[in-house]
């Protein structure tokens, strides 16, 4: 059985690593935005799933170098998570791949983002990385540009390896960069996150708004971070994709804003919402 995940993983350029189905132990400070169950909720892998014998843990790659010269025209930025196919098609497309080869008679559930349990204490569990002051998870191979999913699954299947160790030490570059101070050395205030508060229909903050740079996402304490030097995976051409003109995204219809962005991770939170804050951006590139 490992030696098919193995041999999946290699092939797909992704890393599997498996757990048990014991309790999950992380701290949360704070509930967390967009998530509304319960601590024994995002503990328990028996409460999703309730025959859980082993959970499968993925994480998809999504660096891309920005390969492109900047221009003089007035553009916001989108996250590169979100640039291109929305990741909770790939890989959960991916894990149903890899449950296809296991090719048992099991029982599954598959979970990308929108999942019961804490994805970066999945991931820590079964191997793939450790938890940075960034609050991400930190892979060797990719660093932190990956995507989390994970497939709780009916039949036992030897723990790949502990959680390994890791840390990043003196460096506080990512809580430095941070634009809206989000980021100290005791976590994260996710409320405060300029990537949430670009997917948050709340009013935001006059303080808070001068700390945005993107209309979705954020990559800021990423880019600052250099475990994540040179941790690319393909390259990004076309400046339209991540900093589409201000005008261009202004002058689109409802169907041609769904057209251009339907199948991207950014479209969920919809056309009102990611013009609220390309006004923002707009002003605060007039402020500098």
């Amino acid at each position: 059985m490992i030696n098919i995940i193995k041999k999946f993983e290699h092939d797909n350029n992704v890393l599997i690593g498996v757990c048990d189905n014991s309790i999950l132990n992380f701290k949360i400070n704070k509930k967390t935005p967009f998530v509304s169950y319960t601590l024994a909720e995002r503990t328990n892998p028996l409460l999703a799933f309730d025959k859980t014998k082993s959970i499968i843990v993925m994480a998809t790659p999504y660096g891309k170098r920005l390969n492109f010269v900047p221009d003089n025209k007035k553009r916001a930025q989108i996250s590169i998570s979100a640039a291109g196919q929305d990741y909770h098609t790939k890989s959960r497309a991916l894990l149903e791949k890899l449950m296809a080869e296991i090719n048992q008679k099991t029982n599954y559930k598959i979970f990308v983002d929108t999942g019961p349990l804490n994805e970066r204490a999945l991931a820590k569990k079964a191997g793939l990385g450790f938890i940075g002051k960034n609050c991400s998870l930190i892979t060797e191979k990719f660093g932190s540009f990956v995507f989390l999913g994970y497939a709780l699954i009916d039949i036992f299947i030897t723990p790949t390896q502990p959680a390994i160790s890791g840390s990043c030490g003196s460096c506080n570059l990512c809580i430095e960069a941070c634009p809206t101070k989000a980021l100290s050395n005791n976590g994260m205030d996710p409320y405060i996150c300029a990537s949430y508060l670009t997917q948050s229909k709340q009013e935001i903050p006059e303080r808070l708004k001068k700390g945005m740079h993107y209309i979705y996402g954020c990559d800021i304490c990423q880019n600052a971070c250099p475990k994540n030097n040179g941790k690319y995976i393909s390259e990004i051409n076309n400046i339209d994709l991540v900093m589409p003109e201000f005008k261009f995204l202004k002058s689109l219809t409802g169907k041609q804003f769904k057209e251009i962005y339907g199948g991207t991770a950014m479209f969920w939170r919809g056309k009102k919402t990611i013009m609220r804050n390309v006004g923002i951006l707009e002003k605060n590139e007039d402020i500098h």
